[in-house]
């Protein structure tokens, strides 16, 4: 199942998604059925970040959307493990680009799911 869902401000340039989310799949592996795993990137044009929303203001932010029946210790090794993936690609890009801001990840716990 899960669903990786990774959002970020559009003056992050050249990330490959592939290679982050074939990583990320990789990983996942250890803990779930990734056959089901469904990962989309979301480019946000037009966002505002912090107060000033200079040109070095970005944001990227991965969602994790998982099954119910993991422990906790799994659910922070999956989030914190997920974050240091998503940085390592990240980390260059901005360093090049001299950007400013934050790398989060969340982890929802979804109740219902319906697939078909």
């Amino acid at each position: 199942m899960p669903h990786l869902i990774l959002e970020h401000s559009s003056n992050i340039k050249n990330l490959d998604p592939t290679k982050f989310f074939k990583e990320s799949h990789k990983f996942l592996a250890a803990y779930t059925d990734i056959e089901s795993c469904k990962s989309r990137r979301i480019i946000c044009a037009g966002s505002y970040v912090g107060k000033d929303n200079l040109d070095t203001a970005f944001f990227a932010h991965l969602t994790v959307q998982l099954m119910p029946g993991r422990s906790e210790e799994v659910i922070q090794d999956i989030g914190n493990t997920l974050q240091d993936i998503l940085k390592k690609y990240l980390d260059p890009l901005i360093k090049i680009s001299n950007l400013k801001g934050d790398i989060t990840v969340s982890i929802k716990i979804l109740k219902y799911y319906f697939k078909s």
